[in-house]
């Protein structure tokens, strides 16, 4: 079934908006690299500083251009930076996971041609500006957009093993180098099922941090060249038992994410089934539901998710700051003209109250 926004098209993303942003992405890209040329020849700036520069204006471009379509179109709330979901447990184990997986997949990427590695070790190149980029602003752009925008969006759309998928595949083809873009997809796969988990911005940007610092380190380390494992520890011995070791870590990791994923798509599948059974007999609203994000509800509305203290007006006709299945005292029938939803009168019974299901009115937990 095709979701619908408030504007009455469909919310973002089709997936022709996707391939819509790839081409954005892909003339950003060359926008930079224009930036990038002229900053070099005209000698108003070092390689790293207008690689740095090419960067900014690259996702920058296609972030503000995924927003604003995903404004325009409904899809997706505000994004989610909060501090009290980064739990330093996942965090770690998220580091110890991508760490694995990139040492599993290896084998795969030493079939690619020695020439890609050395266009790599161009395209990062070294300095301050460098590791600013690659430990920093990368990761902050790159998850705002494809864990932030892409993944939430599709799975708000879609289900949760859609959107962690097609944002690691989206991810892994706009790192257009082979050898990284399959390491990328794995990698995007590790954080999206985080993003999934948490719900927060935070874990998978440090975790993501932390992954390009090891890289660029190892990379700083061999002499300003890409190396593998095998290469970095010099023993085949001891790779073999590093290799093992990685594998297990990396199959357990995964069966977890496929399993975790499965059961948020089932409920994810029942959760829109009993909104959609709701719908036109008082069915009870998503704010109203404590199994949920409050904030979520407030996505593609006029409301305020976080009113702290502003009265509800007497008058409806005003407008209200808290949606009225959201006030414990509201069951005035003319309050929800032209919603799907009724008041607490009319749900079905056995229901309760916002109040009573969450512990209070409309704050978010």
């Amino acid at each position: 079934m095709t979701e619908i926004s408030q504007s009455g098209r469909a919310a973002y993303p089709s997936w022709t908006d996707l391939l819509a942003l790839v081409g954005v992405f892909v003339a950003a890209t060359l926008a930079g690299a224009v930036l990038m040329m002229v900053l070099e020849r005209t000698g108003s700036a070092s390689h790293g500083f207008s690689m740095f520069l090419s960067y900014v204006v690259q996702f920058g471009i296609t972030i503000a251009y995924a927003l604003i379509q995903r404004a325009r179109r409904g899809g997706g709330g505000a994004l989610r930076f909060s501090l009290r979901r980064t739990n330093p447990a996942i965090v770690l184990w998220g580091v110890i996971l991508t760490t694995a997986v990139s040492v599993v997949i290896e084998p795969l990427l030493d079939l690619f041609p020695s020439e890609y590695l050395e266009q790599l070790n161009t395209i990062i190149g070294s300095g301050g500006w460098a590791m600013l980029l690659a430990v920093v602003v990368a990761p902050v752009f790159e998850e705002v957009l494809f864990r932030g925008i892409v993944q939430e969006s599709l799975t708000r759309k879609y289900g949760a093993f859609v959107g962690v998928i097609s944002a690691a595949a989206v991810f892994g083809v706009v790192h257009i180098i082979p050898p990284q873009a399959v390491n990328a997809f794995f990698v995007g796969l590790v954080l999206g099922y985080i993003y999934l988990r948490t719900q927060s911005l935070v874990p998978v940007i440090v975790i993501h941090g932390v992954n390009n610092a090891v890289a660029y380190v190892t990379m700083l380390l061999s002499g300003g060249k890409s190396t593998t494992t095998r290469e970095l520890i010099g023993n085949d011995t001891v790779f073999r038992i590093v290799y093992i070791v990685a594998i297990a870590v990396a199959v357990l990791g995964v069966v977890g994410i496929v399993v975790s994923i499965r059961r948020a798509t089932r409920e994810d599948r029942a959760r829109r089934e009993a909104e959609a059974a709701g719908s036109g007999r008082g069915g009870v609203p998503p704010c109203c539901d404590p199994s949920r994000d409050e904030a979520s509800y407030f996505a593609d509305s006029t409301f305020d998710p976080d009113p702290a203290g502003v009265p509800a007006p007497s008058d409806p006709s005003a407008g209200r700051e808290v949606p009225p299945c959201c006030d414990a005292d509201a069951d005035d029938p003319a309050l929800f003209a032209g919603t799907a939803f009724g008041p607490p009168s009319a749900r079905p019974s056995g229901e309760s109250s916002p109040e009573d299901a969450t512990g209070h009115t409309n704050r978010e937990s």
